[in-house]
């Protein structure tokens, strides 16, 4: 995996391909695929042959084109700090029905938020909502 490598090896591993080494015998001794040994050499040669382009590349964090904004991810926060005991069922018939339906989120959009958030038992929610407690007073 391409992720293993540090940028001292990288260069190396580049170097080596520049002077002349076959790609398939350096794909077999730094043990990653010749499709990640091909991005990487497409990349450097992209931007100009600068090192800091061959740096390992964090995931883009990004939202899902279904997924909930961020609005109701703070509104469900909102809800759960009202009452950690709130399951994902009685959330989401808070905010579809007591808000005038400007929440339109099931049971399951609901439990996603609290799983993406590390929200989803009553335990977590109740560490949680004493760590927001205990931070706000120290503010």
């Amino acid at each position: 995996m391409l992720s293993k490598l540090g940028l001292g090896e990288r260069i190396e591993l580049l170097g080596r391909h520049f002077r002349g080494e076959k790609a398939s015998k350096l794909c077999s001794e730094y043990q990653i695929s010749r499709v990640l040994f091909y991005r990487l050499l497409n990349r450097y040669k992209k931007s100009g042959y600068l090192v800091g382009s061959i740096l390992p590349q964090k995931a883009k964090k990004s939202r899902q084109i279904r997924q909930a904004s961020e609005e109701v991810e703070e509104r469900v926060k909102e809800l759960v700090i009202s009452d950690p005991a709130f399951s994902s069922h009685k959330i989401s018939l808070i905010l579809t029905n007591f808000e005038e339906g400007k929440y339109k989120l099931g049971n399951h959009g609901v439990q996603n938020i609290l799983r993406r958030l590390d929200l989803n038992t009553i335990d977590k929610r109740a560490a949680w909502v004493t760590d927001q407690s205990i931070y706000k007073v120290h503010q």
